[in-house]
């Protein structure tokens, strides 16, 4: 049985510079549809295109039951107490669609929790209610009732008191009640298989199959101190999960030997050769003549008494071989990507979000890249570019745009036809308008120049 979670929208509210934003993915109205399912998100700096992958993000953690990243209180709007945000999903089974459903949280600002959560789910049949798990710190013990647990209905001693600690629990660990593994344990005890199958789903979709890359971890490339890589590999099921997920040391380790071995496990030795192994099938046909090299140059006893590997990660280009250290930004960013780039291209659960995707990459090759992608690729993908290449590949439905209005973050064009460029539609936008929304705040080159000169008569006072 092949099962299939779709992510058909994003809602946010008082996040970040979003006070309201809604995003659809392409055919959210045909959850069985194969193909197009690549989103681009473009908008000037500082519009909240990054907001939207940190709200992944910030999903990702309590799904799969993680405390929210420290610094989560920074990401609600200025003058709010809370912020909220709503994933909506689909559940497709052997082809056939059999639920849709969402989940909704509300983080509290001051001391970063969950103040609310909601699974809403409903099976794909005519006259079927919605069934929904409710959960609100602010509710007391009556939170018990909103979750259809009482003792009118049986519920044992021990269950009700288990939850009312991990009530409290979540709040200080500030992860999820929902998708703990004590509201699991309680729904299994319950027989409530529907809504443990369907937290399990999520949570398993989640830890396998969702993958965020953030401008922050491509900074480690730039700043030549780890390269951090996402491994796919398929498994006899012949479908890919994480196998792992950590990062390469590249970093200068000793001056008078930059090109020294780097000590590492032996779990991450084959874990990284299997890397090598499937990117030397696709990087040739992307960065012509070049492959990796992974070299075992002799046993070594790590710091924690354990039995590792000396290896050396090389890049080779016909006969000349150099460390993986001297590569430039954008081949190491290439390098850092294309196996969660690989698992999307081929698995129908994968969902892949990416920060600033074209930094670093030459833009005919993106625009080659993600038209392989949008026309052959199985999986979702999310991703946000200033390279207006992009716009020339991608149709009307696998683009939205960024707004000046913070009420109204996100939008798509409207009144494209299909001989239309959408590039010059933008940039049409950009200067006159004719959107429903304005995409850009004007900035002006005069202003600019005599900012610059202003900027240049500083001086330092010594008193």
């Amino acid at each position: 049985m092949q099962t299939n979670i779709n992510i058909t929208h994003i809602e946010v509210e008082n996040f970040k510079n979003i006070r309201k934003g809604s995003m659809a993915f392409p055919n959210v109205e045909d959850p069985l549809a194969e193909k197009h399912k690549v989103l681009g998100l473009y908008g000037q700096n500082g519009s909240g295109k990054t907001a939207i992958v940190q709200a992944f993000k910030l999903l990702k953690c309590l799904i799969t039951g993680k405390s929210m990243l420290q610094g989560t209180e920074s990401l609600i709007f200025h003058d709010e107490r809370a912020a909220m945000l709503k994933l909506s999903f689909s559940i497709v089974v052997d082809g056939l669609l059999v639920c849709t459903g969402f989940y909704q949280i509300v983080v509290e600002k001051e001391d970063t929790y969950l103040m609310k959560e909601i699974i809403s789910y409903k099976l794909a049949k005519k006259y079927q209610r919605a069934n929904v798990m409710r959960y609100e710190f602010d509710a007391g013990n009556a939170f018990l009732e909103d979750l259809g647990f009482s003792h009118s209905q049986g519920m044992p001693e021990e269950d009700r008191i288990e939850l009312l600690v991990q009530r409290k629990r979540a709040k200080k660990e500030k992860n999820s009640f929902l998708f703990s593994p004590e509201f699991a344990e309680v729904l299994r005890r319950q027989n409530r298989r529907s809504e443990l199958e369907i937290l399990t789903l999520l949570k398993n979709k989640f830890h396998a199959n969702v993958v965020i890359i953030s401008s922050e971890e491509i900074g480690y490339i730039y700043s030549n101190l780890m390269l951090p890589v996402s491994v796919h590999l398929a498994n006899k099921s012949k479908t890919s999960g994480v196998i792992g997920h950590f990062g390469i040391d590249i970093s200068k380790r000793d001056a008078q030997d930059l090109d020294a071995p780097l000590q590492i496990t032996q779990e991450e030795f084959h874990l990284t050769s299997k890397l090598f192994e499937q990117l030397n099938l696709i990087l040739p046909a992307l960065v012509p003549g070049l492959t990796m090299m992974l070299q075992d140059s002799g046993s070594q006893t790590l710091q924690d008494g354990s039995s590792g590997v000396r290896a050396e990660f090389l890049a080779k280009r016909g006969r000349k071989v150099m460390p993986l250290f001297y590569e430039s930004d954008g081949v190491k960013k290439i390098i850092s990507i294309l196996s969660v780039l690989v698992a999307l291209f081929n698995n129908k659960n994968m969902f892949v979000v990416i920060d600033e995707l074209d930094a670093g990459i030459y833009e005919f090759l993106l625009g080659e890249l993600i038209d392989v992608l949008n026309r052959y690729g199985k999986g979702q993908f999310l991703f946000t570019s200033h390279n207006l290449r992009l716009l020339e590949v991608l149709n009307r439905e696998n683009l939205m745009f960024t707004t000046t209005n913070e009420n109204n973050r996100f939008i798509t064009f409207k009144g494209v036809k299909q001989s239309n460029n959408i590039r010059d539609l933008y940039l049409r936008a950009i200067q006159v308008g004719g959107q429903s929304e304005e995409v850009y705040a004007e900035t002006d080159l005069f202003k600019i120049r005599r900012a610059f000169e202003r900027a240049g008569r500083v001086e330092l006072n010594h008193e």
